[in-house]
């Protein structure tokens, strides 16, 4: 009896073990190619391709920092905290790899809140696909998942916000979304604004008291 409980508790003891090991060992990424929801096992992979373009999604020309890579660390612990979830992101898998990431927000004005209005506004924060898969339509797949998503919540708008003049030639790549844009002034870059389709009962509410 003894023995049989000894073997009982080593038995436990060591699924206990296994299972929290299991737990902490990383998802394998998904076998088909799409786009799917960021989740942290991608954090890696995400952060690889920021570091190709740290001037274009990341504010390290501030100097904040004399060194470049603490500059680095610091600008994309704040990209992870304000956009790296599921609810702010997607990622785009290629052959069981990741090769492109979006984020993007909304929230909802407070002068809708004051008319009673539910329309919300849907912002695109960063969007990049790493060097070797580019011209292969993925950031268009990405853009194309995030604006489907809003076209099925009531957003009215989506705002879009170029502020580094390095990335200017993305001009004619947003416009095939339908995106208009305008320079920001003496700060640079372009706002790039893109309509979707309103209630007319809300539309008519919004002319009449000047809101939009």
């Amino acid at each position: 009896m003894k023995f049989l409980r000894l073997f009982l508790l080593l038995y436990l003891s060591v699924n206990s073990l296994y299972a929290q090991e299991t737990s902490k060992a990383p998802l394998a990424l998904p076998c088909r190619d799409g786009v799917y929801p960021y989740n942290q096992y991608y954090k890696n992979a995400v952060r690889a391709i920021v570091r190709q373009y740290p001037f274009e999604l990341l504010d390290v020309r501030e100097r904040m920092f004399s060194d470049t890579e603490k500059e680095f660390n610091y600008e994309f612990k704040l990209l992870e905290r304000g956009f790296l979830n599921e609810n702010n992101a997607k990622v785009y898998i290629k052959d069981s790899k990741l090769v492109g990431f979006i984020t993007y927000e909304e929230w909802y004005p407070r002068h809708y809140a004051l008319l009673g209005l539910p329309e919300r506004k849907g912002q695109i924060g960063h969007l990049a696909v790493d060097k070797s898969y580019q011209k292969n339509g993925y950031a268009k797949r990405l853009m194309e998942s995030v604006l489907d998503d809003f076209r099925k919540k009531p957003i009215s708008s989506v705002k879009l916000v170029e502020m580094h003049t390095i990335r200017t030639n993305l001009d004619s790549f947003y416009s095939k979304f339908g995106f208009e844009g305008w320079p920001k002034g003496k700060f640079g870059g372009t706002i790039f604004i893109l309509k979707l389709t309103q209630n007319p009962f809300l539309k008519a509410m919004k002319r009449l008291f000047g809101y939009d």
